[in-house]
């Protein structure tokens, strides 16, 4: 055993780690123990031309160590007249601090840890989602988290928590599957930063501040798509604790089951307190975007819109003014629908460009003041992603790419507003709550919200009329049907195309499997495709009335969709027990 000086401020930054890691670990690693692993990092990567005398006379720790002998004998050929073997263990120490760190980083690493390095370095800011996945069909499961790419803008980039891995699905990009890129890499690229630093850093957010930052990690999990599916499991796990304490002849296993209860209710408060202080910040920033809209429906009336009705649906139009508001900038040239939950609530906005054809509606968002920003962005990076030469195309800053994806966000023909969730809404559905849903007997639920606006505004008997903003009909929306029309025929008339027919069919599946047993599909005529699409003769409450009278029951409905070769995927059909074929 030999004892030597360790430097005083090398020794507090080993005592922190160490407590940290041990703690985490439930280990007992001493800076002795640790020793001979930094001796022999040291041996292996040190440069010895760096090796300097630690003159310590003051701020010094008498330090007791053992080494194997190998590595003994290797460090002593080092000592000479100016270095001593005091100054090789004291610079193995030194040396070893960041190869510790990120070693503790990589065992450490979770799904929360990682949110908070991907969200320091501002990865995550135009949001993400949760995809759990798992391995080869094993046990092995984890979870993706899934984001725009930092580096291209492709909205199909993951993040492995378990590995620290990346992958993004685009080709070309430097971030590729087939690159073996990780996070700290993806750093080095796009913030220019050192190993070391970038590891330093990583450390003190996801492990020396851990504790300091669980509030920064509530916030960030507050976002996660999955959310939703814990507040219901929690309430179904409730229900089943009840059954069984109802069953329950002990009062030992009752209690239990009461203290499961009671700590399930306190982490749905939690859950609810969050989404109602997110839903206060929405709200406002929902009504600032009313506010800065005008009342102005040239886009619309043109179709055969009833202004009126516009004006009663509260419907508003975002010119081209740019405001201090960044939302209302980013939705400018847009017709905006406000969509109200069945309580009446302002739940979010749907805006829809005034110009249907995207290729048109690029050329002029490129010459819009503001967002041509955006374009120039998505210019830079595609040339330097095509000739690869950073003297004549400079490589794309972290601001760039940032640009490109907002670019990507204004292009799209639909926008919805800051932290709208459609697929828990059905657009009008407050209108007949509000009034007399009990009398209604019939549901038509619509793709779009023009055609929703559209067959509204005939005020149709006993009809209440909602869309399910897509194609697609969410658990959500059909927990909504069931509790307020839970015995009226559904008439299903989605887009007379590929996405719509298959949607209809989707849909009619789940409306099944959810008790409803009168449900029909609307065929629209020829030349037309939604509700829409029903402008001039079409466009008369006569004949919207004959469309919904000839609506189809789901064995004619299917046929007709095949013959018309709008049905690709015959799958569908063979996957369920409804289809029977006609003769």
């Amino acid at each position: 055993m030999f004892t030597f000086r360790l430097n005083l401020k090398t020794k507090e930054v080993y005592e922190d780690m160490l407590k940290l890691y041990n703690e985490h670990f439930n280990t007992k690693f001493t800076i002795t123990s640790i020793l001979p692993y930094a001796v022999d990092h040291f041996i292996k990567h040190g440069n010895t031309n760096y090796l300097k005398h630690y003159n310590l006379v003051k701020n010094y720790y008498d330090q007791e160590f053992m080494l194997e002998k190998g590595l003994y004998i290797h460090i002593k050929r080092l000592i000479n007249n100016d270095i001593t073997l005091q100054d090789i263990l004291n610079f193995a120490l030194n040396l070893y601090i960041v190869p510790f760190k990120a070693e503790f980083i990589k065992k450490s690493v979770n799904l929360n840890r990682m949110l908070l390095i991907l969200n320091h370095f501002r990865f995550i800011t135009n949001g993400y989602k949760i995809k759990p996945t798992s391995k080869n069909n094993s046990e092995y499961e984890t979870e993706f988290i899934i984001t725009y790419c930092p580096l291209c803008g492709h909205d199909s980039f993951y993040v492995n928590p378990d590995n620290m891995m990346i992958g993004c699905y685009k080709n070309k990009c430097r971030a590729n599957l087939s690159n073996n890129l990780d996070v700290i890499g993806l750093i080095q690229i796009t913030h220019k930063q050192r190993y070391p630093d970038i590891i330093n850093t990583i450390f003190d957010v996801s492990i020396k501040n851990y504790k300091d930052n669980l509030p920064e990690i509530e916030k960030l999990q507050a976002g996660i798509v999955r959310s939703s599916s814990r507040k219901k499991s929690i309430k179904n796990r409730i229900e089943e604790l009840k059954k069984l304490i109802e069953a329950s002849q002990s009062e030992e296993t009752t209690a239990d089951l009461n203290r499961e209860i009671s700590e399930l209710k306190k982490e749905l408060d939690e859950i609810l307190k969050r989404e109602n202080e997110e839903k206060k910040i929405i709200c406002i920033k929902n009504h600032i975007l009313i506010r800065n809209g005008i009342k102005k429906y040239d886009y619309l009336l043109e179709k055969g819109f009833r202004e009126d009705i516009l004006e009663e649906l509260d419907i508003f139009y975002l010119g081209e003014n740019v405001t201090k508001d960044c939302q209302t900038n980013s939705m400018r040239y847009r017709i905006c629908f406000p969509i109200f939950d069945a309580d009446g609530e302002l739940a979010g906005i749907q805006a829809r460009s005034i110009i249907d054809d995207n290729s048109s509606r690029s050329e002029f968002l490129k010459e819009d003041y503001l967002f041509k920003v955006y374009w120039e962005a998505v210019h830079k990076i595609s040339l330097y992603e095509r000739y690869s030469d950073a003297r004549l195309y400079p490589e794309p800053t972290l601001e760039d790419r940032h640009n490109a994806q907002m670019w990507k966000k204004i292009n799209k023909k639909i926008l919805n507003s800051c932290g709208f969730n459609k697929s828990e809404h059905l657009y009008l559905l407050n209108r007949y709550v509000e009034k007399n849903y009990k009398e209604v007997t019939r549901v038509v639920i619509v793709e779009g919200l023009k055609d929703a606006v559209k067959l509204y505004s005939y005020n149709l008997n006993s009809t209440a009329v909602v869309s399910s903003m897509g194609c697609s009909l969410s658990d959500e929306q059909i927990e909504l049907l069931k509790k307020y029309f839970p015995d009226a025929e559904i008439i299903l008339g989605y887009d007379q195309d590929y996405s719509g027919v298959e949607g209809n069919i989707k849909a009619y599946y789940k409306l099944t499997d959810a008790g409803f047993n009168k449900i029909s599909f609307i065929q629209y005529p020829n030349g037309t495709k939604d509700f829409g699409d029903f402008t001039g003769d079409k466009d008369t409450r006569a004949h919207i009335v004959d469309v919904l009278k000839n609506r189809k029951p789901y064995n004619i409905y299917v046929m007709n969709m095949i013959k018309s070769e709008l049905l690709l995927d015959r799958q569908l059909l063979f996957n369920s027990k409804k289809f029977i074929p006609q003769v």
